[in-house]
């Protein structure tokens, strides 16, 4: 996963990316994996 918003110059690349870090969520999994998902609001 390439955030791009940690760069100065577009990152050009075959992994997933995303611009920003906001509306992102990060949690991790019952063994430990790292889980990155769109963040929700509260309802």
């Amino acid at each position: 996963m390439v955030i791009s918003a940690t760069h100065v110059h577009p990152v050009v690349t075959q992994h997933a990316s995303i611009a920003t870090y906001d509306a992102l969520g990060v949690a991790t999994d019952d063994n430990g994996w790292m889980i990155i998902e769109p963040q929700r609001d509260a309802a």
